[in-house]
């Protein structure tokens, strides 16, 4: 048997101290999970509430920097969800990105893929590279067709 795991790792730099006591609220709270998610601004409808955080993360007071990563599988839902009602509360211009690695722990065929996020204080954009070669592949089979060639796969 294998076994999946989707890994990254991001930071958001420059923390000031009330966005480090926001991200210590969220990501510390135990009792009323739901509740205290939707206070602080995220959707919990587009998140599995039982499963939160879904991410490791680790909050350096010194550097003043949050590190959002996984070591084995992560969930990057939660993780673009937490981002844009950070940047809302705290940043409402600017934006942040995330890519990820799936792999698999035997050579499988299909199984590696990876992806990406792009989140502002409005939008969460998904990107999968798995995706991204099916639609490239599509192209080219509809371009191919239309010449009367044929794709070997």
């Amino acid at each position: 048997m294998s076994e999946n795991y989707r890994q990254f790792s991001e930071r958001i730099d420059d923390l000031k101290s009330a966005e480090q006591d926001w991200i210590q609220g969220v990501m510390g709270c135990e009792d009323d999970v739901a509740q205290t998610l939707k206070d602080s601004g995220i959707r919990i409808a587009t998140i599995d509430v039982d499963c939160w955080p879904g991410f490791e993360y680790r909050l350096e007071d010194v550097d003043a920097y949050l590190w959002i990563y996984a070591e084995e599988s992560g969930n990057v839902e939660h993780v673009a969800e937490f981002v844009r009602a950070f940047l809302a509360r705290f940043r409402p211009r600017a934006s942040w990105s995330l890519t990820w690695a799936d792999y698999c722990s035997k050579p499988r065929p299909s199984e590696f893929s990876g992806g990406g996020l792009f989140v502002t204080a409005k939008r969460i954009r998904f990107f999968c590279a798995t995706y991204a070669v099916q639609r490239a592949q599509n192209r080219f089979e509809k371009a191919t067709h239309r010449r009367g060639n044929r794709s070997i796969a």
